[in-house]
């Protein structure tokens, strides 16, 4: 089973925006996103037009679909749950102990938003979710997910791996290969 969650920006105009977060491709929940105008070198979560971008990662919609404050009431974390609970079994036997490179420790030390990234890019990898691979690997990860490779970017300027080794993940920049 594959578990996919993906947080698409609605821009409703240059200042306003919204984000609806997908799990394996349907539509659970929609939030209103904050705009803002960015300074340089502040990060943002997506496309700046006129200087105005998203300041919430995609992470904080995700947690808002998984906990949100009023799941007694309105049950959104129902349909996500069902999924882990049918993909249980597979990921009860990995031993999920992540090794993080020197690159990687120092890009967490210097980006503002870069942890809360590789945490979305551990948890897509965890659930199938390949990032940006060829088809053909993609393929090879699925029959082998003890031994996949999943690549994830960051602002469209840097790549980061996450590597199943040895019953636990690695990961690593481009050039730590």
């Amino acid at each position: 089973m594959k578990l996919k969650i993906e947080v698409k920006r609605i821009r409703g105009s240059v200042t306003q925006g919204e984000a609806a977060v997908y799990v394996n491709g349907e539509k659970v929940i929609q939030f209103g996103d904050r705009i803002e105008i960015i300074k340089e070198g502040q990060p943002y979560y997506s496309e700046k037009i006129g200087g105005w971008a998203s300041v919430k990662p995609d992470a904080d919609f995700i947690k808002g679909l998984l906990w949100h404050p009023f799941d007694d009431m309105y049950h959104y974390s129902d349909k996500v749950k069902e999924i882990l609970d049918a993909d249980t079994e597979r990921m009860k036997g990995m031993d999920w102990n992540i090794e993080k490179t020197e690159g990687i420790l120092e890009e967490i030390r210097v980006r503002e938003g870069f942890k809360e990234f590789l945490a979305m890019a551990v948890l897509r990898f965890m659930t199938k979710d390949w990032g940006v691979v060829e088809p053909e690997d993609a393929a090879h990860n699925d029959k082998n997910p003890q031994a996949a490779i999943g690549a994830y970017m960051y602002q469209d300027e840097i790549k980061v791996y996450v590597k199943a080794e040895g019953g636990h993940l690695r990961v690593f920049l481009p050039e730590e290969c």
